[in-house]
């Protein structure tokens, strides 16, 4: 590899190891300009670093995504990581036959996974099964970053504890209701409290923060209430793209799912928000 720096800068207890090449700093500074372009050099060789303290593979596979012509990727290292539990990220542990969380060890097993080699995203079924459960939703942030070609129909983009009764089982998750809204949070009232109404072949950022808090779409804020049953995961089955591996299936392309185990402010949520319509835009590379 053709690292900028071939050579480890020892700090205590720890190395420092530069992860860009130079073709990579080069297109970052290009995107960015010079001086936005050194701070996302420094924050994104920083991310490594700390990610590859724990799991280097990870840090070797997100630097090998990021140094294959995807400069604009390099913006993963900018998102909010305080309280940062899931995230299934485009950049990162996306094959024909799974999705890996960057974050921690969920691997989901997929079906029917269509991959672009120049803007790879989700489009397909998967799933996860085990036990665990990753947040109590009242008090959680959820984001996804999805391009929407659902033209009608109830559509599941992800979805927790999802079964054949999966609204008597307080299932959490984000659905097209009837072509027109983005739903969040389910019961026996079957997604029927829309949040916001999204275009049709576009990009859609959602973050929703709370059981009764802030919900941000492409940078707007609305208020809105999910229902009281809405409540904590006492089931470990977890889907993206589809709500039990067979029905309500969803088409379109999944970029990003991030959950936090906090409230994030309407101002952090914008801010990752920025940083998902830089990352995917279409004409992004």
């Amino acid at each position: 590899m053709n690292l900028l720096y071939r050579r480890n800068i020892m700090y205590p207890q720890q190395f420092y190891f530069f992860w860009l090449t130079k073709a990579t700093v080069a297109a970052i500074l290009a995107a960015f300009g010079q001086d936005d372009g050194r701070q996302v050099i420094k924050a994104t060789n920083a991310y490594l670093n700390q990610l590859a303290a724990s799991d280097r593979d990870k840090a070797t596979a997100l630097a090998g995504f990021i140094n294959e012509g995807h400069p604009y990727d390099a913006l993963i290292s900018m998102y909010n990581q305080d309280g940062l539990v899931f995230q299934m990220d485009r950049a990162y542990g996306l094959s024909a036959a799974k999705w890996t969380d960057l974050i921690g060890d969920t691997e989901f097993v997929g079906t029917n996974v269509q991959i672009i080699d120049d803007m790879p995203y989700f489009n397909g079924s998967a799933y996860y099964t085990g036990d665990e459960s990753y947040h109590d939703p009242a008090n959680t942030t959820i984001e996804v970053v999805f391009y929407n070609e659902v033209s009608s129909g109830w559509k599941a983009l992800y979805f927790e504890n999802s079964q054949s009764n999966a609204r008597e089982k307080r299932a959490l998750g984000f659905s097209r209701d009837n072509g027109e809204y983005i739903a969040f949070g389910c019961g026996t009232a079957n997604f029927n409290n829309p949040i916001f109404t999204i275009p049709l072949n576009d990009l859609v950022r959602v973050s929703i923060s709370g059981k009764n808090t802030v919900a941000v779409q492409n940078g707007v804020t609305a208020t809105s209430s999910r229902p009281d049953y809405f409540g904590k995961n006492d089931l470990p089955n977890t889907f993206i793209g589809t709500r039990d591996k067979s029905s309500h299936n969803f088409v379109g392309k999944i970029y990003a799912i991030r959950i936090y185990n906090r409230l994030l402010t309407e101002q952090e949520i914008l801010a990752n928000q920025d940083i998902d319509l830089k990352r995917f835009t279409p004409s992004t590379p």
